[in-house]
């Protein structure tokens, strides 16, 4: 699935998957209008996103780049993430 960032509003909360880990939500973050993260395109079938909370700890990208190998995701940062690992959160969570 393909998301495209101009059919939400800047407040749409998504969970932050990872693989084989029974789609449980590891973060929730909103969609990016970037192509680009850390001086390069993002790789088709996936977005940028903005971090807003951390639900597991230790959390680290799934793409990561030069400026956040193993580091983990902190609230605030952007993240090229593959969007078959994304999910919509309904009602969002207080973050």
């Amino acid at each position: 699935m393909i998301w495209h960032y101009f059919f939400f509003n800047a407040d749409t909360q998504f969970g932050m998957l990872k693989p084989n880990t029974n789609r449980t939500v590891h973060a929730v973050c909103v969609l990016s209008s970037r192509t680009r993260i850390h001086g390069r395109t993002v790789t088709p079938g996936s977005v940028v996103v903005e971090v807003r909370k951390v639900l597991t700890p230790g959390l680290r990208p799934i793409c990561s780049g030069a400026f956040d190998e193993g580091e983990d995701v902190y609230v605030g940062g952007f993240y090229e993430w593959p969007s078959s690992q994304l999910t919509f959160l309904k009602d969002g969570l207080d973050c």
